[in-house]
């Protein structure tokens, strides 16, 4: 494996997410390049940095109880799937969910008065998120393949995700411009249900930060959950790339089908 081939699992490795045989391919091609294994360490040190920061900080009473409060749903939710008791393997991604939700609490209470003003601006990336779902424009392409021409204006990966077992029907792809950056906009047809899916830059469009959407763990992901004019909204972050669906769902409907997004 080359560079540009090792690059898009480096996270994943990092984060021991890869299958065996992959991991031993990475492992070799690290062995051998040391840009590839300078970012390795980079990485690494950013999530050590992180788990400090964490730790550093007391979670607020109100952030506690929702988290247990969605902890609890979702172990309910996995008990009536298996009908025995949860085992390591759903308790250790449920860990894992609960630090990455505890993070996103942490950031947002050491926020400063600056910050604060700007998050109330922020609150307006709901309202738009349902506005270009209500009013969609006519799709650059139509062509599930080629939405991965959009990433040069992106800067980042974009790929239309598999939906099949929602028995979802992609219908078209276009750039959704905002006044610093843009997004990419995915349109599907679920049972003749209309759903958007965005893809974004989450430091130019900070979803994280919406008071209105709630926290939430499905399978091994924190998302975030809320409502606007009817339409469900559901949020989430993986490898630096926001997501964000809304449509004519419920708010489990969205949570699950946000978390299928992630490759």
């Amino acid at each position: 494996m080359n560079c540009a081939e090792v690059r898009p699992y480096l996270q994943a490795f990092v984060d021991q997410e890869l299958s065996p045989e992959r991991s031993i391919d990475v492992e070799r091609h690290l062995v051998a390049c040391s840009e590839c294994g300078a970012e390795v360490e980079l990485t690494r040190s950013l999530c050590r940095a992180t788990r400090t920061s964490v730790a550093a900080v007391s979670m607020c009473p109100e952030f506690q109880s929702r988290l247990c409060a969605c902890l609890a749903k979702e172990r309910k939710r996995q008990e009536n799937k298996s009908g025995a008791p949860l085992s390591f393997w759903v308790i250790a991604p449920l860990a894992a969910a609960a630090g990455v939700a505890l993070f996103f609490g942490v950031v947002q209470n050491r926020e400063s008065s600056d910050a604060a003003v700007a998050r109330a601006s922020n609150n307006q990336l709901v309202d738009l998120l349902v506005e270009h779902h209500t009013h969609p424009e006519e799709p650059e392409s139509r062509d599930q393949s080629a939405v991965a021409h959009l990433e040069p204006a992106l800067g980042f990966p974009v790929y239309a995700p598999n939906l099949d077992r929602f028995g979802a029907r992609f219908e078209g792809a276009t750039l959704v411009p905002l006044s610093h950056t843009r997004m990419a906009k995915l349109r599907y047809n679920i049972g003749g249900r209309r759903v958007t899916l965005y893809m974004y830059d989450p430091e130019e469009v900070p979803m994280r930060a919406q008071r209105d959407l709630q926290p939430s763990v499905v399978g091994s992901h924190a998302v975030f959950i809320g409502n606007r004019r009817g339409y469900s909204i559901a949020t989430c972050e993986q490898k630096g790339i926001g997501y964000a669906v809304t449509g004519d769902l419920s708010n489990e409907e969205s949570a699950e089908l946000i978390a299928a997004v992630h490759r």
